[in-house]
């Protein structure tokens, strides 16, 4: 049978995959968010240790983790399952 996603909604099999959809998006925001709040934590506690403040790129390092790092750990959790 075809994804839910691709039925027709008199089949009843739109609405499920919007709440799919939106549920799937609702949890991915929660996770960026939480992974988030724990980089920006960590940073606080062991700033010296995740980058080296002693190199020249450390802020360029620490701004891009800050930025992009969130986005990872949520590309690393899906990927667990």
């Amino acid at each position: 049978p075809p994804p839910l996603i691709f039925e027709n909604s008199h089949d009843g099999g739109s609405l499920p995959a919007l709440q799919m959809l939106v549920t799937d998006i609702f949890t991915w925001e929660i996770l960026y968010q939480i992974s988030q709040f724990a980089i920006r934590v960590a940073f606080m506690k062991y700033s010296k240790i995740i980058v080296n403040p002693k190199k020249a790129n450390s802020d360029a390092a620490k701004a891009t983790l800050m930025e992009l790092g969130p986005s990872y750990v949520v590309s690393f959790v899906h990927s667990l399952y």
